[in-house]
């Protein structure tokens, strides 16, 4: 039997690095459309070379990098420092379907290198093209000599934008980059010193100009304009800062107070964290009771009560789990509200915010966590080990009884000390989405559903914490004590 489970495991292994092999790349939506002039202007080296032979054989292993030996036929440009031997083998070639440069055995390229002489991708599948003469021509205009000839600019930058630019959330700007000097130019921004990491809702114009719509709190930073051509490159910087607007409210809540969203009913801004503080007439505490709760699938909102030491939020809420009503836990004391907006896409469903009430109340504060409440609605309420991931099963496991507290009668094969297999999810039951860690003992709320397989509805780890010593206490309490859940008659 272990012979087999062997073979199985290598058999998946196998089967996973074939289709990792094999699946054909995306190309990078980042990198702009270049001619062979500005591939010239970009790269440090600009060789042309004839294929002596590839490492592997093109023809059969189609998804795999190779390394392209090349002997040198002439060098259109390349710096001072640059030194490029006769014949020499460069790396980081392959198919199209690697997003890749594809080059054969005794055919001639124009190969675009970086100084270190590997190939370069300012856009996709372009660091060689063959060596036509229509190619040759248009890569020598992406050099030219300044000290020896009288039509050799370097570019000069007649228009940019300020040092220092002011913007309001929400707002869009335009920064501007042009320049003189002999053309063709090569216009490349950076956001904090990259080119590719650029925030959402940014395009470059036809002229080179940087336009930013939508701004956020992200957009904060160095914007870098690199103007290029075939005689030199200059640079220009500006920062832009973001006026970032008022979100929250700090309020002593002495009656019914409706605490809604920005733009409630409808989109509340992307990439914001908006804080509510509310306090409580002395001896008081705070009802909550949402009336709309609907938000973005990755926004969420927390609620925290400053009287409590622990680091992890009191509630946390996400999606469209409508909370519900509840009370903070005590009394006299202010409690925290934030909502967390994330950034959203163009294509992303609409969602309308939320809308809570909030007011004074003599009542007993709610627990974090009712275990009474999930402990009826549970067919088996378990403590558990994680023992191993089932293959084939989407989220499921199979853990091991260590304790049990209430076994349904709709099963006779789960309980203590026995091994079974349940299917978790990814989200809470507030609908925020959660890391299972495996190494903890957890106490299992788990149902039975329609085709008899267990699902979790709730997992509290055993640990240290509050919520986990409150459980453990209430659970020996009510240890197979089904007549707690039964109405009174």
């Amino acid at each position: 039997m272990a012979i087999y489970r062997r073979l199985f495991v290598c058999y998946i292994l196998a089967f996973s690095l074939f289709f990792k092999s094999v699946i054909p790349c995306s190309p990078n939506p980042t990198k702009p459309d270049r001619d062979i002039t500005e591939l010239a202007i970009l790269a440090p080296v600009v060789i042309i070379a004839h294929v002596v032979n590839i490492s592997v054989d093109s023809n059969i292993q189609l998804f795999t990098q190779y390394s392209a030996c090349l002997n040198v036929l002439e060098i259109l440009k390349r710096d001072n420092s640059t030194y490029i031997p006769q014949t020499f083998c460069t790396k980081d070639f392959g198919t199209e379907a690697m997003c890749l440069s594809h080059v054969f055995p005794n055919n001639s390229y124009v190969f675009y290198l970086n100084a270190d002489l590997k190939a370069r991708y300012d856009a996709n599948f372009a660091a060689a093209t063959p060596a036509t003469h229509t190619v040759i021509a248009l890569a020598r205009r992406g050099h030219c000599d300044v000290e020896n000839s009288t039509n050799c600019v370097p570019p000069n930058i007649t228009d940019a934008p300020k040092e220092i630019t002011e913007v309001e959330e929400g707002g869009n700007v335009i920064l501007n980059c042009h320049a003189s000097g002999t053309k063709p130019y090569v216009v490349t921004w950076f956001f904090n010193g990259k080119s590719s990491s650029m925030p959402l809702y940014t395009t470059v114009g036809y002229d080179g100009s940087l336009i930013l719509r939508e701004i956020s709190k992200r957009s904060q930073g160095k914007y870098t304009c690199r103007i290029k051509n075939a005689a030199g490159s200059v640079s220009h910087e500006t920062r832009i800062i973001v006026r970032l607007k008022h979100c929250g409210d700090m309020l002593m809540v002495q009656k019914k107070t409706d605490i809604t969203s920005p733009n409630f009913p409808g989109l509340y801004p992307p990439d914001k964290t908006c804080v509510w503080r509310l306090c409580p007439p002395r001896s008081n505490r705070l009802k909550f009771r949402f009336n709309m709760f609907q938000l973005h699938q990755y926004d969420s909102i927390s609620i925290d009560n400053e009287c409590d030491k622990s680091q992890d939020s009191w509630r946390s809420y996400c999606g469209s789990v409508l909370p519900g009503e509840f009370v903070s836990r005590c009394k006299s004391k202010c409690v925290q509200l934030r909502l967390f907006s994330t950034i959203k896409f163009p294509h992303d469903p609409p969602f309308l915010g939320m809308n809570v009430t909030v007011e004074p109340t003599s009542e007993k504060r709610t627990r974090r966590f009712d275990v009474l409440k999930h402990y009826c609605n549970s067919d088996l309420v378990i403590k558990g080990r994680f023992v191993k991931h089932n293959l084939w099963t989407f989220n499921s496991i199979k853990i091991y009884a260590l304790e049990s507290f209430k076994v349904s009668n709709k099963s006779a094969e789960v309980g203590q000390n026995k091994n079974y297999n349940i299917v978790y999810k990814n989200r809470d039951r507030y609908g925020c989405f959660r890391q299972n860690d495996f190494k903890k003992d957890y106490f299992y709320f788990l149902t039975f559903d329609s085709d008899k397989v267990l699902t979790v509805k709730s997992a509290i780890a055993d640990n240290k914490s509050r919520v986990g010593a409150y459980v453990r206490k209430v659970l020996q309490k009510y240890k197979n004590k089904d007549s707690l859940c039964k109405p009174s008659v």
